[in-house]
């Protein structure tokens, strides 16, 4: 008789799992990455969950599981609900569960005391369980082998295996979101792509290029926000990059406005920027980032402009965002397997930053869980002598402190988002 081959957690020798019980908290996406990685072809995934579980959740994650391996397409997880009176989880309920099969207990997700009550009753009611936890900072999964004699129960192994990758589409997908075609970058991203360029390797080059990209600016008579050809912004973001690349090429201004001419771009008025330039601006600052050639760089993949969430997602605040333009994450990226985005405004509007800054952090969190990282970027200059601007961004920059203390969410402006802090915040 011939033996099928075991199928192998990748870069292991431990065999797959039938049956992956897992809790499901806001943030699917530990429970995807467990069952990706953990779960054997036509296995068994279990969610345990509150009785406030939203069916949307269980929807994205059958999706996505189903079409990474390879499953039927009416295949769907079992889901649990639990008694949150109940002292451990009643595993008794779950269909199909029988005495053989390799059964592994996922606690990653939902609150604390559901994670202790499955993993209660997986060590107490299973001979033989494995008890995992997906760990965003390491990319690691770590797995405790528990074996049950008697009434002694006996931790015989534990293991750290690498997680499987999300996609940004798949990511997004487990929420209902998309990704807005329309707000894909243009021909027009070439101009913004400047604001980002291979840096000059000297100083006076650097110079020279500042001045005569403004005095092309001037003599075509484009009509772009003001602080693209002030010297406060060109001087302190690329200078930046100039100090930290070191090497490359001069772009002049008679270039550049060779390059737009032959676009059909100056025409004085630029319509096809529409109220998007701060978000090309900050979609060409990330994109130079993830093509940087400085090993202190962070990773950044899959970056988007427009991902619009679905209206009918649970947040906080969700029937003020859901008017038609308000729901909307400006900039997304992955660092990694960590979810970020960043929301963008030019409004000096004190309410309207507060507004778009719990937005944006109330979708990063429910996307990318704990790790996310959320940002605005506002369109204005930190060196303006306006006080009450100068009071607004500070009222901001406290806001994200309290959402939060560990750097995670932030708040900048226009001229502080360059390479260094994008780095300093994704480390």
């Amino acid at each position: 008789m011939v033996r099928l081959m075991a199928e192998l957690i990748p870069g292991t020798n431990l065999e797959k799992f039938d049956v992956l019980i897992a809790t499901l908290g806001e943030n699917p996406a530990p429970v995807v990455i467990s069952a990706l990685t953990l779960l054997k072809p036509g296995g068994e995934l279990v969610l345990v969950t509150s009785p406030e579980m939203r069916e949307l959740l269980v929807t994205g994650i059958a999706k996505v599981v189903r079409e990474r391996l390879g499953l039927h397409r009416n295949w769907r997880p079992q889901v649990l609900v639990t008694d949150p009176n109940a002292p451990a989880v009643n595993l008794n309920l779950i269909e199909g569960l029988t005495d053989g099969k390799r059964v592994a207990a996922d606690y990653t997700g939902g609150k604390s005391t559901m994670s202790a009550r499955l993993c209660l009753a997986a060590i107490t009611d299973f001979k033989s369980v494995t008890t995992c936890y997906v760990d965003g900072d390491s990319e690691k999964i770590f797995l405790e082998m528990y074996e049950r004699d008697r009434d002694r129960i006996t931790c015989t192994s534990a293991h750290a295996v690498e997680q499987a990758s999300l996609e940004m589409s798949e990511l997004l997908a487990l929420h209902g979101a998309k990704i807005l075609k329309s707000h894909r970058p243009n021909e027009l991203s070439q101009f913004y792509a400047m604001f980002a360029p291979t840096t000059p390797s000297q100083r006076s080059a650097f110079t020279n290029w500042q001045k005569s990209l403004e005095l092309s600016l001037l003599e075509s008579q484009v009509r772009i926000p003001k602080f693209f050809a002030i010297e406060n912004l060109i001087q302190k973001y690329l200078s930046e990059i100039a100090e930290e690349s070191g090497g490359g090429t001069v772009q002049t201004g008679a270039d550049l406005k060779s390059r737009l001419e032959s676009k059909g771009l100056l025409d004085g008025k630029f319509s096809v920027i529409g109220d998007k330039w701060l978000e090309h601006f900050i979609y060409h600052t990330l994109l130079a980032q993830s093509q940087s050639n400085d090993d202190h760089a962070p990773r950044l993949s899959e970056i988007q402009m427009g991902c619009e969430p679905r209206s009918d997602v649970d947040i906080t605040l969700n029937q003020r965002l859901d008017r038609e333009g308000e729901c909307e994450i400006d900039v997304v990226a992955m660092n990694g397997p960590r979810f970020v985005a960043i929301g963008a405004t030019t409004s000096p509007s004190k309410s309207e930053g507060l507004l778009k800054l719990f937005q944006v952090a109330s979708w990063a969190k429910g996307f990318g869980g704990g790790e996310a990282r959320a940002a605005l970027v506002m369109g204005l200059d930190s060196t303006t002598s306006n006080s009450e601007l100068l009071d607004n961004l500070k009222l901001l920059k406290a806001a994200a402190d309290r959402i939060a203390g560990n750097g995670k969410v932030k708040v900048w402006t226009i001229d502080q988002f360059g390479p260094r802090v994008i780095r300093e915040w994704l480390k």
